[in-house]
């Protein structure tokens, strides 16, 4: 057999190093998701990511146009466009102080969803004779947003108590939107308001939480308390291809392990003031009083955390 001649050897190494520079480009090319981090398997809930700085650099026209269009702005003499309800802007506040509080503050945990999951619903058990009403003010819910989008778009959901579990279908839901500033889980010690005025939970029992979209709303996260110290409250947690709710004290998953309490808040509605049956203002001081002239009083229903 004969060798190649040594002229042949140099184009070669030339076609060699030309075909290695291609394929290199060729890869670079590649488009790659990096807002999709690893998926777990099927059906098993997802834990926080830590988040990098990188990570953060989400386009604040993108925010802008979306929360517009959840805002509901509409030009003079147009009308309301059909379809559900518009989500209601969340408001962020540090400490959610105020009506009925199963946590302690501090966020320990933060569960979520994969992403292969169409809808993810977390709620825990509240009782009517913990509020001063059935009539509810505001529902509170710490929530976390890994990596890119900053904006987050969810529900709160009410379901009535079956034999000590969640029933199939919620009795209510307020669509709402809040935008997660936080960048670190551990600073993710803030809760978002939504206004719940419109609600009225049954007698006794019930279940209110929180659910969303986790293909949609990837790396969002409830916060959890795991304090020992913590008053252990009823818990569940299911999705749109389970069959039915998943305890959180009893599942065999190690990421509820030590749960304690999802940091959902309720606030109930004042009752109306004594003589005051049926939610009708007291009268007017009459003339003559130490209060002489003083406009006439009522019992305000609510009010800010």
């Amino acid at each position: 057999m004969r060798s190649a001649s040594p002229l042949c050897r140099p184009l070669f190494h030339l076609r060699l190093a030309f075909g290695v520079l291609c394929l290199m480009g060729a890869l670079v090319a590649i488009p790659t998701r990096a807002d999709d981090g690893p998926e777990a398997p099927a059906g098993k809930p997802q834990t926080p990511p830590e988040s990098s700085a990188g990570a953060a650099a989400e386009t604040e026209e993108a925010d802008a146009a979306a929360e517009t269009g959840a805002a509901g702005t509409k030009a003079a003499g147009e009308a309301p466009p059909a379809g559900p309800p518009r989500a209601t802007r969340a408001r962020a506040r540090k400490a959610c102080r105020g009506g009925w509080i199963a946590d302690d503050g501090s966020a320990d945990a933060g569960y979520g969803f994969v992403p292969s999951a169409r809808e993810g619903i977390y709620v825990q058990q509240i009782r009517s004779e913990d509020l001063p009403s059935r009539r509810l003010d505001e529902v509170c819910v710490c929530l976390y947003k890994g990596l890119l989008r900053r904006r987050a778009d969810f529900d709160i959901v009410f379901y009535e108590d079956q034999n000590g579990r969640p029933a199939a279908e919620p009795y209510a839901s307020l669509p709402a939107r809040a935008r997660i500033e936080a960048r670190k889980f551990r600073e993710a010690e803030h809760f978002f308001q939504v206004d719940a005025s419109e609600v009225e939970i049954p007698e006794g029992s019930s279940f209110v939480g929180v659910r969303w979209d986790p293909k949609e709303q990837f790396h969002l996260f409830i916060c959890g308390d795991k304090t020992e110290t913590t008053e252990a409250r009823k818990g569940f947690f299911t999705e749109d291809r389970a069959k039915s709710w998943t305890d959180l004290a009893t599942t065999r998953d190690p990421m509820f392990k030590e749960h304690r309490a999802l940091m959902v808040r309720v606030r109930g509605q004042e009752p109306p003031e004594e003589g005051a049956a049926d939610g009708s203002p007291p009268p007017a001081v009459a003339p003559g009083t130490p209060d002489e002239g003083s406009e006439p009083s009522t019992l305000p229903a609510g009010g800010g955390i």
